[in-house]
């Protein structure tokens, strides 16, 4: 008979009952948990592995169908208790998951510490419409959720990472109960610990080693992250745009705090009034005639906008225009017979007179 991996416990929590080899990976890989106990199917069990006192892997434990006697010779004791003490008691087990058997694998040589929970699930106020089970088969639902709808884990063991508060995964086993909360998320339905047990330690065979095969919880709970990736991938573009957009309304708001047209700001402006053609300014009423309306506004100041600062931008394009064009702002004379012409874009011609010219002229005809 079998009895590795067999824990017998007391309904105060003692370990009364201990493999007797130490932790070794089979051929085929299947490692299995047995736990007998007086607590019930009414109960959930749970195991944890790690370091003493301070699990670093856990599994749910599910209610099996065989008997006490299937693990227990008649002639064992479990100190003051013999076989027929025990004989009713619910029998759990379990085949441990790949993380708990890499968990293991990595302390091989050595050892690890068991500790085991039973507690109870019971309903509450927020568990309102029972809706029926959920599970690989079964999805918990992804729309038109109301608060209050309560379902029950249909396997030995299923991760949530979807609609769950901060997309934390939640880990459930056989009977289990979630529900969708008034927050807008899933919400699991704690069991309330009735008894636990001590840590005790198990040590590792040396040639404890993990295959590379992957079950069909595992691969469950893998690609449940990948919903969570890319909701999350997701959000960083948003927040990315996001933070683009901030930066640009700082950029403005920067300018409108430094481009606040005054009474001096449009004075100066107003040589791009009105139509005026290529070749001269707009004349002394036109400019007046804008002006004279904001002369009881001088003494004020008015915050820029995105209209006003594209206002001044086209503005300033039509002054630079102006002042680009072929009109001559001043006139230098050189000499009797040379003009020196200086234009709004600073740049000079050369002209000369006319006097000049028919001389010239004359000379040419002598030819």
């Amino acid at each position: 008979m079998n009895r590795a991996y067999r824990f017998v416990i007391d309904s105060d929590g003692t370990i009364i009952g201990t493999p007797d080899k130490t932790l070794r990976g089979f051929s085929d890989n299947v490692e299995e948990i047995v736990v007998i106990s007086p607590f019930d199917s009414s109960y959930v069990g749970s195991f944890g592995v790690g370091t003493f006192n301070k699990p670093s892997v856990s599994q749910y434990l599910s209610v099996s169908s065989d008997v006490v006697s299937d693990w227990v010779e008649a002639t064992e004791t479990f100190g003051s208790l013999d076989y027929q003490d025990i004989a009713d008691w619910t029998v759990r087990r379990i085949a441990l998951k790949r993380a708990t058997k890499l968990y293991i694998s990595s302390k091989r040589g050595g050892s690890v510490f068991f500790s085991f929970k039973f507690g109870t699930i019971g309903l509450n106020d927020k568990t309102i419409t029972y809706k029926g089970t959920f599970g690989r088969d079964h999805l918990l639902p992804t729309t038109l959720q109301v608060s209050g709808d309560y379902y029950e884990c249909e396997d030995l063991y299923y991760t949530q990472t979807v609609d769950t508060k901060n997309n934390v995964a939640l880990t459930f086993g056989h009977g289990m109960y979630v529900y969708w909360g008034s927050g807008g998320y899933w919400v699991k339905v704690s069991e309330n610990l009735a008894q636990d047990t001590p840590s005790y330690e198990v040590g590792v065979d040396p040639s404890f080693a993990v295959n590379d095969e992957v079950d069909e919880d595992e691969i469950n709970y893998l690609l449940s992250f990948e919903s969570v990736l890319y909701d999350h991938e997701a959000r960083i573009d948003q927040a990315e745009l996001d933070i683009v957009a901030i930066e640009q309304d700082i950029v403005d708001l920067e300018v409108g705090l430094t481009v606040i047209p005054t009474y001096e700001l449009l004075t100066n402006k107003a040589p791009a009034w009105g139509t005026p053609d290529d070749t001269k300014y707009p004349t002394t009423k036109l400019v007046d005639d804008r002006l004279n309306p904001i002369e009881t506004f001088k003494d004020t100041t008015v915050p820029a906008t995105y209209e006003t600062i594209a206002n001044a931008d086209i503005h300033r394009t039509r002054t630079t225009s102006l002042e680009n064009a072929n009109m001559v702002k001043s006139v230098t004379r050189t000499g009797t017979d040379l003009l020196t012409l200086t234009k709004y874009d600073n740049t000079t011609l050369a002209v000369v007179t006319l006097a000049e010219l028919k001389r010239l002229s004359v000379r040419l005809h002598r030819f």
